[in-house]
């Protein structure tokens, strides 16, 4: 990876990481990944001795609402980018007694042929995440556990009692305006649970604040 670069966000451990390209008149090339740039230059805590056992990338139609998804047994550190397209991006800590229970936090994120700079939206164990495209995208993700049906949750991406108070306002009048009238988004995202639910949900004793063994 060439020229990484972390940069903090307003959620806890979520970080911005930026990696730019070569370029000349033929195109590009870059290192989207690279282990030890990612998992121990970037000094993010939780990282070390991890690595990526999944890769996954999901294609999606401008105007489609994935998410709120976030997995237990075993836990998964996420980096997530858009390959080619436009979003935005959503994290919501779903962390028992954590002091930001429930507040949602956004990122654009954006990627075409023409860029020479890249980034990871980095997200721990903790936060459940999804985006809403806002043109045709195909997305990435790393994963450091294996995909598990039984050990996965799901939050309602419209759900009410999401606390919008630390989002930016722009992204989330575009979000929330889109994602209502939306025909694109599962049943399964439709109609899966809001915060208050999770709250007493006893799976949430796996996200316990400060005391995620991940």
């Amino acid at each position: 990876m060439f020229n990484v670069k972390v940069a903090p966000t307003l959620a806890q451990d979520v970080k911005l990481i930026s990696y730019d390209a070569f370029t000349d008149h033929r195109g590009f090339f870059t290192e989207p990944y690279r282990k030890s740039d990612l998992f121990e230059k970037t000094n993010i805590s939780g990282l070390k001795n991890k690595q990526v056992v999944q890769i996954n990338e999901s294609f999606s139609v401008k105007h489609t609402v994935r998410g709120l998804h976030f997995q237990y047994d075993p836990y998964q550190h996420k980096f997530s980018r858009p390959v080619i397209g436009h979003i935005i991006a959503l994290a919501v800590d779903v962390r028992k007694n954590s002091p930001t229970f429930s507040l949602a936090y956004m990122f654009e994120l954006k990627s075409s042929l023409k860029d020479t700079s890249f980034q990871w939206l980095y997200l721990p164990p903790g936060y459940a995440y999804g985006f809403l495209t806002l043109e045709d995208s195909l997305i990435q993700y790393l994963l450091t556990g294996e995909y598990n049906q039984q050990g996965e949750v799901s939050i309602c991406p419209l759900a009410e009692d999401i606390n919008w108070s630390k989002a930016d306002n722009d992204l989330k009048s575009v979000y929330i305006k889109l994602a209502k009238v939306t025909k694109n988004i599962s049943e399964k995202d439709k109609n899966s649970i809001n915060l208050t639910d999770w709250s007493h949900d006893s799976r949430i004793k796996y996200f316990t604040h400060g005391n995620i063994k991940a």
